[in-house]
């Protein structure tokens, strides 16, 4: 219970006990008034988890954004992103799958994305690339442990199409090879995300 529950509920406690006083001089009963102070420190409960939880996102939030400012060198940018979590390498504990779609940061040829391991202080840059387009999907297929991953590729003149990419036992490798919409069979992090226009793909802003 964060700070500011525990401060409201001693605040309601102590009203707690003024309105039995008041509803004992009205003739009401001790269970009465103590069923309606269990609902009331419930709601106080629920209403600090609900808080905590979103202090917990924001802090998340805010730490994915910095890890992803430092991997881009992208200071001052105003950020535009989607993010997805996925255990890559079936240890438990998942990674965060992020596609760039800041328009500063790519073109018609594509927008960065980028994979993180969650650490004890924030965000490990474990593999990004700099041209992609979404979808983005996970296959069930593996490779020394780690999922097989596919988007999308073209644009600045080449027609898109599906890549899927391997891991190399140290990371994912950028020796991409072309498959066939029909083959692919996974989980889709992030759905396409991006409008054909006359001078090529561009992102959904």
């Amino acid at each position: 219970m964060n700070a500011d529950c525990a401060s409201q509920l001693k605040a309601d406690v102590g009203r707690y006990d003024e309105i039995k006083q008041r509803a004992l001089g009205a003739g009401m009963s001790i269970r009465f008034i103590g069923s309606v102070f269990i609902v009331l420190l419930a709601t106080v409960i629920t209403n600090g988890r609900v808080s905590d939880r979103a202090n917990s996102k924001f802090l998340e939030d805010r730490l994915l954004r910095t890890a992803i400012i430092q991997a881009l060198d992208v200071p001052g940018v105003d950020l535009k992103y989607v993010s997805r979590r996925f255990d890559l390498n079936g240890d438990g504990r998942a990674e965060v799958l992020v596609w760039v779609s800041t328009t500063e940061l790519g073109g018609t040829s594509g927008y960065p994305l980028l994979v993180f391991a969650r650490t004890r202080n924030g965000y490990r840059l474990l593999w990004n690339f700099d041209q992609a387009w979404t979808p983005l999907i996970v296959l069930h297929s593996s490779r020394y442990g780690w999922h097989d991953l596919v988007f999308q590729m073209g644009g600045g003149g080449d027609a898109m199409h599906y890549v899927v990419v391997r891991h190399n036992r140290e990371s994912y490798s950028a020796n991409f090879q072309s498959i066939k919409a029909s083959r692919v069979r996974g989980h889709w992090l992030i759905g396409k995300n991006w409008n054909m226009s006359v001078v090529g793909p561009i992102p959904v802003q």
